[in-house]
């Protein structure tokens, strides 16, 4: 008893030892990382930005086009000459010689321009606008699906880290049992109980249970690296679990629309944007109204007014056959919009099925938690048994490994079964959210 207490003691202390080497970590403090710095909904997030500005641009089928310019130039083209002249208000009788017509000198024009430009009727730029505003919102709602859902990965994630955590624990734990067991052994050999293949059974089983626990660690490393990920963290970066692994009571959303979770929502909108996109390209077959205006100011001087006038109209312009292409960008945006339409209706059933499934898991995962549970508590008592028996030298030695196998493998059944249960309720949620 003393030598297996021992064993225990030494088994522990490796265990603290081996935690100290992680950093500890809450479920709470691996959202706010998630939230602030996950690089999924960041990327999101630029692009909803994208889809604003986008709407923001097509503005311009509203809004003026302003613009202000100054040219300088020099010429003796009698056209461009006489022209200058003219805006510049200094065209005097002599200039009218045939002589100076058709060989003026050099004459320098400096104008300073400033012009707009108002579309009064631009259908098809109507529409585009519509699905611009709905690609905003329909990006506005995927990234409000993004982060919902990297929550729902980064809790998977640190129950990984429990779990893990949780296995290397029991291993351990069975690493002392099966210590003790190979002392036991070895005191049975010098009793002439066992025979020496008996005794390296033992032994065999206390070497697998290391080479597990080698497994169990190198896990832990890979949830803290998936947390790392998720955080937007170094990877060298471990941790240690501050909550510990256990059944979540969470209540189940039962008050949900389906039609209205994040992803559905950007899927309609998305539809409703292609939709706008063939009205667009209908309205391309009928005629754009504009206006037009400048102001103008003209000298011999840089930045001069010595002559001004303006310019004002309106156009209305109706282009009745580009060769084809607008009967081929109708035809693309109504295949677009109808195949828009069936992938969100196929999106809807198979998000349906997909909610039915995981609700069936969770019943099947909370079965399986009760079932675990007992299964341990059985294994537990016959491993006790077996162990008395072995150790008065009237057990085999096979038996008892038997035995100790298979408390260890209903230990890690039981949490993982409570994993299985939390991530299934998890994901339920998840998707009536």
């Amino acid at each position: 008893m003393k030598v297996k207490f021992l064993l225990y003691i030494f088994a522990l202390s490796g265990f603290l030892s081996q935690a100290q080497e992680y950093n500890l970590l809450t479920q709470q403090e691996v959202l706010a990382q998630v939230q602030k710095k996950n690089a999924k909904i960041k990327i999101a997030g630029y692009n909803t930005r994208m889809a604003q500005a986008d709407y923001q641009q097509s503005a311009a089928v509203f809004l003026p086009e302003l613009g202000i310019s100054h040219q300088a130039t020099t010429t003796t083209n009698p056209l461009m000459a006489f022209g200058s002249k003219l805006n510049q208000e200094i065209l005097t009788p002599i200039d009218f010689d045939p002589m100076r017509l058709n060989n003026p000198e050099a004459i320098e024009n400096f104008q300073t321009k400033a012009s707009i430009q108002m579309p009064l009727l631009h259908l098809d730029g109507i529409y585009e606008r519509k699905a611009a505003k709905k690609a905003w919102q329909a990006a506005q709602y995927q990234e409000q699906h993004t982060q919902t859902f990297m929550i729902y990965q980064a809790k998977m994630a640190y129950m990984q880290l429990q779990l893990a955590h949780k296995n290397y624990a029991v291993l351990q734990k069975i690493l002392v049992a099966a210590q003790a067991h190979f002392k036991m052994a070895q005191d049975n050999r010098a009793a002439g109980y066992l025979q020496d293949a008996d005794v390296l059974l033992v032994q065999m089983r206390v070497s697998d249970i290391q080479t597990k626990l080698n497994y169990a660690k190198s896990a832990i490393q890979n949830a803290s690296d998936h947390l790392n990920l998720l955080m937007g963290n170094n990877l060298a970066t471990a941790y240690q679990p501050a909550d510990s692994l256990q059944l979540q009571m969470v209540a189940l959303n039962t008050n949900y629309n389906l039609q209205q979770r994040n992803d559905i929502m950007a899927k309609k909108q998305a539809t409703e944007a292609q939709k706008n996109l063939l009205r667009a390209a209908r309205m391309q077959f009928l005629p754009q109204l504009a206006a037009f205006g400048s102001y103008q100011w003209h000298d011999d001087a840089l930045f001069g007014t010595q002559a001004e006038g303006y310019w004002i109209g309106a156009q209305i312009s109706w282009t009745l056959f580009e060769g084809g292409q607008r009967f081929a960008k109708n035809k693309r945006a109504k295949n677009e919009w109808e195949k828009a339409v069936l992938e969100t209706k196929d999106y809807e059933q198979e998000s349906l099925a997909e909610l039915e499934q995981a609700k069936r898991q969770l019943q099947d995962a909370e079965r399986e938690v009760a079932q675990a549970e007992l299964a341990v508590e059985q294994a537990k008592e016959a491993l006790r048994i077996r162990a008395n028996r072995f150790k008065a030298g009237l057990e085999k030695t096979t038996e008892l490994l038997q035995a100790e196998a298979v408390y260890a493998q209903k230990r890690l059944q039981y949490y993982q079964s409570i994993y299985s249960y939390n991530q299934a309720l998890y994901y339920v949620n998840f998707l009536t959210n």
